[in-house]
């Protein structure tokens, strides 16, 4: 009887350590994806100072503007934002569950009334203060309720 103690808590111990381990590589699987999705979802914002359009190319000049919401972070100096065929997203305050439903099109209505004097977020892959210039693949429009 003795040894049939023994056996079942070498056995709870294996069980121990494993479930130890399994939660230890779940941590670190976790955070390592928080931080490949933060770096990739980073949202900026500007003040739009002039937009002009050539051949097919928006081209917008862009002054710093803080923004309220933890998820946009304000660009550091004034900066040229260049899109074509761009991509346009609607963002929503993961901590708020009040937010605007729009209907299909409206996003892309919303963005093509953009004017002087209007912040506009957008996304860049590789954001860099020293850069002026920046060829952007994602506007995006805040649908938060304040």
């Amino acid at each position: 009887m003795k040894g049939y103690g023994g056996f079942i808590m070498q056995k709870l111990k294996k069980r121990h350590y494993f479930m130890v381990l399994i939660v230890i590589i779940s941590l670190i699987l976790a955070i390592t994806n928080f931080s490949i999705i933060k770096k990739n979802r980073v949202y900026y914002t500007g003040k739009i100072e002039s937009i002009n359009q050539n051949n097919g190319i928006t081209t917008v000049k862009v002054s710093p503007v803080t923004s309220n919401r933890y998820f946009i972070a304000e660009i550091k100096a004034n900066h040229q934002i260049e899109y074509d065929n761009i991509n346009i997203a609607g963002l929503v305050d993961p901590r708020s569950k009040n937010f605007r439903r729009v209907k299909m099109g409206e996003l892309a209505e919303m963005v093509k009334n953009l004017k002087v004097g209007d912040a506009i977020i957008f996304r860049v892959e590789d954001y860099d203060k020293n850069k002026y210039n920046f060829k952007i693949n994602e506007l995006a429009v805040d649908l938060t309720l304040k």
